[in-house]
């Protein structure tokens, strides 16, 4: 990585991938990386307080030609794969305030004025997330297995032996009023299980945060997706925690996985603004 000197292109674009503190001294200490595009070197700009991780090109070396055509999947997936690479080698170096993928600035007056004019979110962002990673956790479900579980439970037991003394056309509504009941406990488990998982391991992480659930296909259904800013020294005690309660759920029907350290994506968002013109 080099420390950003002479002039640009005229024709140029900046690609930013985050920011750090200016006396980080990334520029001496981080490896050599390549950037989103090869033999397009990734450089660090000070800005006052600040240093903006970047790379210099131009426009069409980071963006598709035709601004209003469908994105090529493996073009974006390649390059957000290196994107993820540049700000991965930085994390265990300095902190590191993510900016999302795919943020140009139009030229170096640019990226100044966004440093500039977004310097006290930056620095809240890096006081956030100094010494500590994020970690990916989801958790799921069986759906057979947790609604066997929930099948048991002892007002359903009351409701099936209820079932199964009465008439033949009493017990056909009772039938649907089981199954109705079944997934109303079913649902009561789920949600709890969630509750249960992200309060005991928010208790050991700086911060946390929920992202939607988006659900795809048959198979296990996932119920949580979260993410953990856990301090450095508090990873070991954040992964005991993860497992006993693999041990614990495990039984029931539920599955949890794991993933990081990542930088920190989840709990660096700025409005950065900073998009090239079409």
């Amino acid at each position: 990585m080099s420390t950003a000197t002479g002039p640009a292109a005229a024709d140029a674009v900046v690609y930013v991938y985050g920011v750090t503190r200016a006396n980080a001294l990334c520029a001496s200490t981080a490896p050599l990386v390549e950037g989103i595009v090869p033999r397009i070197p990734v450089e660090l700009l000070p800005v006052g307080k600040l240093a903006v991780v970047m790379s210099r090109g131009p426009r069409e070396a980071f963006a598709p030609a035709d601004a209003d055509a469908p994105c090529d999947a493996a073009w974006a997936t390649e390059r957000a794969l290196a994107h993820h690479r540049v700000l991965a080698s930085l994390a265990p170096l300095c902190a590191v305030a993510p900016v999302k993928f795919g943020a140009l600035c139009r030229g170096m007056n640019d990226v100044v004025s966004l440093l500039t004019r977004s310097e006290g979110a930056f620095e809240r962002v890096l006081d956030r997330v100094a010494g500590a990673q994020e970690w990916g956790v989801k958790l799921f479900a069986d759906p057979d297995a947790c609604r066997a579980s929930a099948a048991d439970a002892p007002g359903i037991a009351a409701l099936k032996a209820e079932i199964a003394a009465a008439s033949p056309g009493k017990a056909f509504f009772l039938a649907k009023t089981l199954r109705a009941a079944i997934e109303d406990e079913l649902r009561g488990r789920l949600a709890l299980q969630v509750e249960g998982v992200h309060r005991r391991l928010a208790a050991t992480a700086r911060d946390a945060a929920l992202n939607p659930i988006r659900q795809t296909g048959a198979g296990p259904r996932l119920i949580l997706d979260a993410a953990y800013l856990v301090e450095t020294g508090e990873v070991a005690a954040f992964h005991r925690s993860l497992a006993a309660l693999g041990e614990t759920l495990g039984p029931e029907g539920f599955a949890l996985k794991l993933t990081g350290p990542w930088p920190p994506y989840s709990f660096a968002a700025i409005d950065t603004e900073a998009r090239a013109d079409g």
